[in-house]
């Protein structure tokens, strides 16, 4: 987060030099209501006799103290510092529950496998009687006929819709109603 901060800032102000007039002072001989446009030379230095031209000292620009970047500065590192507390956290689970409440657990687990168990077995068993009187009917058919060879292509539609095989990930909630949760009535 604070590295695409600091590129959108680099990008803003990178623009904002891009759509800076050029300074009236650099070009001489223009005035405020004529700006030299922007492929216009600078001007030359002094010595234009044709000989070694002096080198030029650069200048080094003193650095401007303001509240806003030592308090940005600290403010970041502060944000950091809380972010790296944050990512390193421990995290904190749920207090430990007492006997009864472990043995209460325990049964609810228990009853939802046996449950599940018995839908498993259900769903197989239906699956599998049908899967069974398929292969008896199909045998039953008539060698060489265009019943058998219908009775024998692949269907790829998947199972009906009807069929429950979409098993919740939990156990069941006790007391839950689920028409406390869905209103008929359109508020």
């Amino acid at each position: 987060m604070l590295a695409g901060a600091s590129s959108r800032t680099a990008a803003r102000s990178a623009s904002r030099s891009l759509m800076r007039r050029p300074n009236v002072a650099r070009y001489p001989g223009a005035t405020s209501t004529a700006i030299a446009p922007f492929h216009s030379s600078p001007p030359s230095c002094d010595a234009d006799d044709g000989g070694p031209k002096a080198a030029q000292r650069k200048v080094k620009k003193k650095e401007k103290k303001s509240s806003k970047k030592k308090g940005g500065d600290s403010e970041r590192s502060r944000l950091v510092e809380l972010l790296i507390q944050a990512r390193d956290a421990k995290p904190v689970g749920p207090p430990p529950a007492d006997e009864e409440e472990m043995a209460r657990r325990f049964q609810v687990g228990r009853e939802y496998n046996v449950g599940m168990m018995r839908r498993h077995n259900h769903i197989n068993h239906d699956l599998n009687c049908k899967i069974r009187m398929k292969q008896h009917a199909v045998k039953m058919l008539p060698k060489e006929s265009m019943w058998k060879k219908e009775a024998l292509k692949l269907n790829d539609s998947g199972p009906p819709l009807s069929r429950e095989c979409f098993l919740p990930d939990y156990p069941p909630i006790e007391d839950f109603n689920i028409d406390d949760w869905f209103n008929d009535e359109e508020d």
